[in-house]
């Protein structure tokens, strides 16, 4: 985060509460040019959480045994993405440049994109053996995104599957997390099954959501998988700790937002989840921003967008838990229940209450 003091409060009241937060001092300056005293309980509050910020920052102390990960970052072109005959360029390109990552020095975990093996990796081809052939020549645990599917006999179809492999030292398959929270109308169509859209939604993909009930381990790295836009999501990295996650990994391609302001929307939601749940983000993207994160939201590596990249990183594998991650049931409600009375308040509210403009002929 450009400024971590600022976003501190997540630890406390998560990304929701601070937002809210935020909008409370917004309201109080705006309501003083009329009523001065809304300008105290809005400067106490600025005051507060800029004070608690700055403290957390100056009295950080990561305590956790230190873990060495590269992201790797193949900028691959989406028109040649799901081309057949660019995949054995494509797991070349991700095998080149871990080894590159690997000449610095041991590493941990590598960490490929999502959908980087652009293959049915359950199924056993040449483009399978050789990923797991360089992860078992190397002795490095791989996290690499991959489609998947549950065969189904006909006339069902197979479900499709976002998955992430863990591969751990040896090669063989350690762990898999399957997409929970998928795009609608980009991975599935809401209601689908019941709305007759046909033709509209042709181009759309039918995946099928994942049950994940713990955390991927390789030796004393317990990762929490968040895979794309899972990672604006406070509920699912809070799921992820409360499996026992000790660092977060986010794999994403935000090839599809171009040269915008997207993927740099989409980096600074993700910073949040490190803050709101006190652990290191490891974040590796097709085409940027991979990037290491630690728990107050500070960025300790990264890449740039739209280049070749691997970025090597230490993280912390903590255990601690924020207030946040402790209270989230109980905040949960308390925001559902707040914004469900001022909705009503506003519903039920006189219509001659608004603030009228005098006229002036």
């Amino acid at each position: 985060a450009p400024w971590p003091w600022a976003v501190q409060g997540a630890s406390l009241i998560g990304a929701y509460g601070l937002s809210g937060a935020l909008a409370a001092v917004a309201a109080g300056l705006a309501l003083a040019s009329r009523h001065v005293q809304a300008l105290v309980p809005a400067l106490i509050l600025a005051a507060g959480l800029g004070f608690f910020g700055w403290q957390n920052v100056r009295q950080a102390d990561f305590q956790g045994p230190a873990a060495h990960v590269a992201l790797i970052q193949g900028n691959i072109d989406q028109s040649l993405k799901w081309d057949p005959e660019y995949q054995v360029a494509t797991v070349e390109k991700y095998a080149r440049l871990s080894a590159q990552a690997l000449e610095s020095g041991k590493l941990d975990l590598l960490v490929w994109p999502e959908t980087a093996l652009p293959f049915y990796f359950q199924e056993s081809s040449p483009l399978r053996d050789r990923v797991t052939g360089f992860v078992h020549a190397h002795g490095t645990a791989l996290l690499a995104g991959a489609p998947a599917y549950i065969p189904a006999t006909p006339p069902a179809v197979p479900q499709l599957l976002n998955r992430a492999y863990l591969l751990g030292p040896d090669g063989r398959e350690a762990g898999r997390y399957d997409k929970e929270h998928l795009v609608p109308f980009g991975e599935y169509v809401p209601l689908g099954q019941w709305l007759p859209l046909g033709k509209l939604v042709e181009s759309v993909g039918d995946f099928s959501s994942g049950h994940n009930e713990r955390a991927l381990t390789s030796g004393a790295i317990a990762l929490g998988t968040l895979v794309c836009y899972e990672g604006i999501f406070p509920e699912l990295a809070q799921r992820r700790v409360e499996q026992g996650a000790n660092l977060l990994v986010s794999i994403s391609n935000d090839a599809w937002f171009g040269d915008s302001s997207a993927p740099w929307q989409h980096l600074q939601l993700t910073i949040l989840r490190a803050v709101e749940q006190g652990r290191w983000l490891a974040r590796a993207t097709n085409t940027g921003v991979s990037l290491v994160i630690d728990p107050l939201g500070r960025i300790t590596a990264k890449s740039g967008l739209f280049v070749e990249a691997a970025v090597r990183g230490e993280v912390r594998l903590e255990s601690g838990t924020t207030f946040f991650h402790r209270t989230f049931r109980v905040q949960t409600w308390i925001l559902t229940g707040t914004a469900a009375l001022l909705a009503l308040a506003c519903l039920l509210a006189p219509a001659g209450t608004a603030p009228r403009r005098r006229l002036r002929g």
